[in-house]
Formats: C-alpha cells, sequence, structure tokens
C-alpha cells in the first residue's frame, strides 16, 4: 500500500506539473510553442542581500572653535583647524531588488577615524602641547541608496546614487565633553561584483561626494543573497 501511495503522488505530482506549463502555441502549426525559462516558477526580479565590508573614506573636517570642560571641572577654549581626515570604517548595507535591474537600500558605517586633527586647549594652541592627550575620533553615518545594474559576462556592474546625514565625534581623555559635527552626504557610486557560489558574491564600489571637493570612499566587501543567484538563473 505505501508503494502504491507514493506511485500515486509522483503520478499526480507529473500530472499538476504538466497541466501548470507555461507553454504556449504561437502559430497554427502543431508542436511551435512558447515556454518559459526553466527555473522560473522559484525564481523572482525581486531579491534581498546584505554585505558586510570594510570602507576608507577621505573628507575634510570642519574647523572647531568651541568651549569646553576637562575633567577636573576647568572651562576651556578648544580649536582645531582644517583637515582632511581618513577613516577605515566597516560598512553594513542591505540592498532589495525591485526589477531585474533596479534596487534600493540602507547603509551603516561605523568607524574610526585614522588621520584627524588633535584638539587643542588654549593658550596652549598658540605654542603647542606635545604631552596633551591624544585625539580620537569615530566616524558614523546612515545611507539611503538606489541603483541599476548589467550583467557583463560573470560581472556585473552599477551605478547608484545614495544620501545621508553622517557624523564625527572628537574626544580627549580629559575632556569631559565630546566635539561632533557632522552634515548631509551625497555620492554617486560605481559597483562592481561577482558570485563566489549560487548565494555567495564578492563586491567592489566606490563613491565621490556631489557636495564636497575631494571626498571620495572605497568599499570592498562580501555578500550574502537570499535567493541563488539573486533569483536570476
Amino acid at each position: 500500500m505505501r508503494a502504491l501511495a507514493i506511485a500515486v503522488i509522483i503520478v499526480g505530482m507529473a500530472a499538476t506539473a504538466d497541466a501548470s506549463s507555461s507553454c504556449h502555441e504561437v502559430s497554427p502549426i502543431v508542436g511551435r510553442r512558447h515556454c518559459s525559462r526553466f527555473g522560473a516558477s522559484w525564481s523572482s526580479e525581486r531579491s534581498i542581500a546584505w554585505e558586510l565590508g570594510l570602507a576608507s573614506m577621505r573628507f575634510d573636517l570642519a574647523p572647531i572653535d568651541t568651549h569646553a570642560m576637562l575633567s577636573d571641572g576647568t572651562q576651556v577654549h578648544l580649536v582645531t583647524h582644517t583637515t582632511r581626515a581618513h577613516a577605515l570604517a566597516m560598512r553594513w548595507r542591505s540592498d532589495y531588488t525591485l526589477a531585474r535591474r533596479f534596487y534600493v537600500g540602507t547603509e551603516v558605517t561605523f568607524g574610526k577615524l585614522t588621520s584627524l586633527p588633535d584638539l587643542i586647549v588654549e593658550p596652549a594652541a598658540r605654542t603647542g602641547d606635545p604631552l596633551a592627550p591624544q585625539t580620537r575620533g569615530w566616524e558614523v553615518n546612515g545611507i539611503l541608496d538606489a541603483g541599476t545594474f548589467e550583467w557583463i559576462g560573470p560581472i556585473r556592474i552599477g551605478a547608484e546614487i545614495a544620501l545621508g546625514p553622517h557624523f564625527e565625534v572628537l574626544a580627549r581623555s580629559d575632556l569631559v565633553t565630546q566635539c561632533a559635527q557632522g552634515g548631509l552626504a551625497v555620492e554617486a557610486r560605481a559597483t562592481a561584483s561577482t558570485w563566489l557560489s549560487p548565494r555567495w558574491s564578492v563586491n567592489a564600489m566606490v563613491g565621490s561626494s556631489l557636495l564636497a571637493r575631494d571626498t571620495y570612499s572605497i568599499t570592498l566587501g562580501l555578500g550574502l543573497h537570499l535567493f541563488p543567484y539573486d533569483g536570476g538563473r
């Protein structure tokens, strides 16, 4: 009985698959049918992918001229000068493919400033203070992006626009308060990626700011895809 039941199930599945076939006649000539591609029943133009990457960013930090408090309660005057800053950060992206060549996404970046100005306490600002505590800094941003792409052989190339707020925080161990600045980031980006396996890809991205001169970012990341090949094969 078990063997008979299994046989009935198999025959029923085969009949259902044949009945749900998307082939249809395209001319009066018998046998000339048009059929959907293999895998169309489970693939989709919509997909979700996540990417974790390492980002290198270069940008300008605005000068700081403010009052702050030392750990002993003393009110001081803090200054810096405009300078180029560099940050190394972890970047987490979530991309949602809405059509075969269009996607939107979100992005969060958090990292450390590796090149930044010193927070100088006046009147030491006039003469310099080699014994001053080292200045530390962090970069944080949240981005919305939208882009398009095209496959050229095994390589996917694309372009996207990204915008969102960014924040830079500077601190010293002898200061109670921290110095923060930020603004709106708008980047034009070029992307490239290729598959490592049906669900994993390696990705590269180069972005250039549309608001600030000589401000750019480079990202290398590893992507995980909800559907094999994003449902495209």
